[in-house]
């Protein structure tokens, strides 16, 4: 198992840099490897380290539960960017009280998110373009990583 990094309160120096992670390998067929896991996580949400109104908890939360090998389909056929962008509606989940939403059918389990009720995926690269959870009731602010979604 992979460790995955804490994120505390937001350090209180005006200086507080993004931080940097080499782009990790890729594998003959152009596919990202699982292995990057925790380098996507600090790519996707290192920068709210230095953020005051990010939601540290639901940021933890999200990362132990991606960092987690067992936590994803077994060998998906993905790029880097499926992979950063199945964080980031991790970390969406955690932050906008995905525990109490009405409709969460298979979200945060290992089946592929193209599955999870209410996200839309393009078929031929699973990049997410739409989420339509309207009848949630989301509570909790939009995470700033929402961003990182292609579409």
């Amino acid at each position: 198992n992979t460790k995955a990094p804490k994120f505390s309160k937001a350090p209180k120096s005006k200086n507080c840099k993004k931080q940097s992670v080499k782009k990790g390998k890729k594998t003959k067929s152009n596919k990202s490897s699982p292995s990057n896991l925790l380098q996507y996580a600090v790519e996707i949400v290192g920068s709210c380290a230095c953020d005051q109104s990010c939601d540290k908890d639901a940021l933890n939360i999200a990362v132990a539960w991606f960092v987690d090998y067992d936590n994803h389909p077994i060998d998906p056929d993905w790029d880097e960017q499926v992979w950063k962008e199945r964080l980031v509606l991790a970390v969406f989940f955690y932050s906008t009280g995905g525990n109490q939403w009405r409709e969460s059918n298979k979200w945060m389990t290992s089946k592929d998110h193209s599955s999870w009720r209410g996200v839309g995926t393009d078929s031929s690269t699973n990049y997410v373009f739409s989420l339509n959870l309207g009848a949630n009731d989301l509570t909790g602010p939009i995470p700033s990583e929402i961003a990182a979604l292609t579409s």
